[in-house]
Parts: C-alpha cells; structure tokens; sequence
C-alpha cells in the first residue's frame, strides 16, 4: 500500500469519527421548539444529516477494502486475518461494551445522570442471560448494544466471521457481485435485527474502493448527492428512505473521490504532528465517546443561556472538545499503562510521539 493511500485511510477515519461525534451530538427538539431552534435544526441535518450518514457505510467500506487485501491467492490469509481480528476488533469490542452500563450506573447512583437526561436502568432486574443479551448484542427491543455506537463493530465482528464465505464468492464468476445486489436489495427493507447493512457496505468496500477514480462522472456524482441531500433537507419527507441506499453510495464515492480532489499526492502526515496524533486516537474516541459527547454538548447549553445560538455553539465545538478530551486521554493512557492502552484498542498505539518512544 502506498504512503498517499494509507494516509487517506486515516484521515478519512478521522473524519468519519469527527461526523459520529457530531450526530451523537445532536439535540432532538419537540415540534414546539423547532421554530426557535432553525439554525441548529439545519446545522445538524446538513453536518450529523447529509454527511454524518456517509460515516458508518465509509467504515465498513475501508474495513472490508482493508481485510480482503492480499488475499487474492490464498485463504489462509483470511483465516490469519480472522485471528488477527480477534485481538483488534473482539477485545475491544468486549471492553468497551463494559464501559458505559458501569458509568452510568454510577452516575445515577450519584444523581449526575438525571442531570444530563431521565434514563430508566429497570433493566438491571432482568436475569443475567439478557442483561448480558442488553450490554454485547441487543439492547431490546433496540437492535443496537448498550453502547449505542459499538453497533458497527458488532456487526463488522459477524460480517468478519462470514469472511471465508465472501472469499470463495469472490473466486465464483459473478458469485460476489450477485451477492452484493442481493444486500443492496435488501438495504430496502426493514431488517432490523440482521446486518444486512455490514455485509453490504463490507463488500462495496471490496468491489469498489480499489477501482474508483476521478473523471467526469465522479463530479457529476457529486453534485446529484449534494443536489440530493439539500433537497432532503429542504423538504423533509418519508419518501426518501426509498433512495437512501444509491444516495449513501453516492456520497460514499464522492467522499473517497474529492478526498483526492482536495489533498495532494505531496502532502504528508507525519509532518502535521497534531493532526497526526488525532488520526491516531480514532479508534479509543470511536470506543469510548459516549458518554462524554453527552456530558460536553449538554453542559455547555446548561451553563449558558440555553438560546438557539448557543445550542448552534454548543453543536459546533462539542465534538472538537470531545475528540481532544479523549485523545489527551489515549495519550496519557498510552504514557502511563502502555500495555491495558493496547488492549484496550486492539494494539493501534500511539507512535513518534513525546508521549512514548516505543514502537510497535
């Protein structure tokens, strides 16, 4: 892999992580209150909105771009990979899975969660076999885990143990692609409990990442999105979860295509430092955000005067303070237990930093 495409991979990380933060950090008004608060109405929807739903289907893309390269020749490959995913992405998952149900219980325990939100916790009088079922797969009747935002690597987990399978389709005469225009299909449908989503933007990430290049259909694609999504935002009706999946793979072409557009094949990572250093805490900010994205955005409207300005602030800067918060975190982590740092993110430490010298 060339240094250009190993760096877009990260910073399209980062700013995928950036877009999680910011629907995370969406205020939800009642219909009474939606007058007031246009301004952060259309800032939400334009940035958590027409952007922040490319950020999920972009991961899933690069996770499968990056696990099915160099696999061509050999299935072993997918088998070593498998194991190797047990340390980077099922460790990680487990622990982080731990981590909010035991910080909020701990601040309603304190009385600090009522602060922030009612939220009921009946739930823990439940047996364990479903208290378990709540905090690693289901939180019922939700189909996402306790953790809300560890959905993805769930089921990027599942989609990782099917890998053997989307191998041998890819070595079939059109096996892979009817495969992918059958999950495509599907996307249509409401599937709540199967990750049909995974498999399908796992494989788009497969089939169509290496091969897509810049032209004059790439721009001319970027404008039906941005046409699209203005559109939706503009005249807001149930009818276009119809087009949501070719809109969602449109933008997530266009953002792997202006990528390229706006970064030179000169430009180098390791020589912005800060930027480098948050490029390398994505994975502890995507694990362990919440609850402080909460924490931040809330608090900043309840010490200053909760006006539609100040909830368009608090929209604006929350996640910013979020991402540093946690990477001075990762950082301090990564200095002071260097190896429960490792565990905790599946071994994606820090490196060329003053915070450690090791390499790894």
């Amino acid at each position: 892999m060339s240094q250009y495409l190993s760096e877009k991979l990260r910073l399209l990380s980062f700013f995928c992580i950036l877009l999680v933060l910011y629907i995370h950090s969406n205020f939800h008004f009642a219909e009474t209150e939606l007058e007031e608060m246009r301004l952060c109405y259309y800032l939400q929807e334009g940035i958590s909105g027409m952007l922040g739903r490319l950020a999920v289907p972009m991961f899933f893309a690069i996770s499968g771009f990056l696990f099915f390269k160099g696999t061509e020749d050999s299935i072993n490959v997918v088998y070593q990979k498998q194991r190797r995913r047990v340390k980077t992405l099922a460790i990680p998952y487990f622990l982080a899975a731990l981590f909010p149900p035991v910080i909020f219980l701990v601040m309603k325990v304190t009385g600090l969660l009522d602060f922030m939100f009612n939220k009921s916790f009946q739930y823990l009088y439940d047996p364990w076999w479903l208290l378990l079922c709540r905090i690693f797969v289901f939180n019922l009747p939700d189909n996402i885990p306790f953790a809300g935002q560890l959905w993805f690597l769930r089921d990027l987990i599942v989609v990782i143990l099917f890998a053997p399978l989307l191998w041998r389709l890819r070595q079939t005469k059109y096996g892979f692609e009817i495969f992918l225009a059958i999950m495509f299909a599907l996307l249509f449908f409401d599937l709540r409990y199967l990750p049909i989503k995974a498999f399908f933007w796992f494989c788009f990430g497969v089939e169509f990442l290496p091969k897509m290049r810049g032209g004059l259909w790439s721009s001319v694609g970027i404008a039906i999105f941005v046409i699209l999504s203005l559109l939706r935002i503009a005249f807001p009706q149930d009818g276009w979860i119809y087009i949501e999946p070719p809109t969602t793979a449109l933008g997530v072409m266009s953002m792997w295509l202006i990528y390229d557009k706006l970064i030179p094949e000169t430009f180098s990572l390791s020589s912005h430092r800060w930027l480098s250093l948050l490029c390398q805490g994505t994975f502890f900010v995507y694990l362990y955000h919440i609850p402080l994205t909460l924490i931040v955005s809330r608090s900043i409207v309840h010490v200053l005067y909760p006006t539609s300005m100040i909830y368009s602030f608090s929209f604006l800067i929350s996640p910013w303070i979020t991402f540093a918060c946690l990477v001075m975190i990762a950082l301090l982590l990564h200095r002071l237990f260097p190896r429960f740092y490792s565990v905790l993110v599946g071994g994606r430490v820090f490196k060329n930093t003053n915070a450690s010298s090791s390499q790894h």
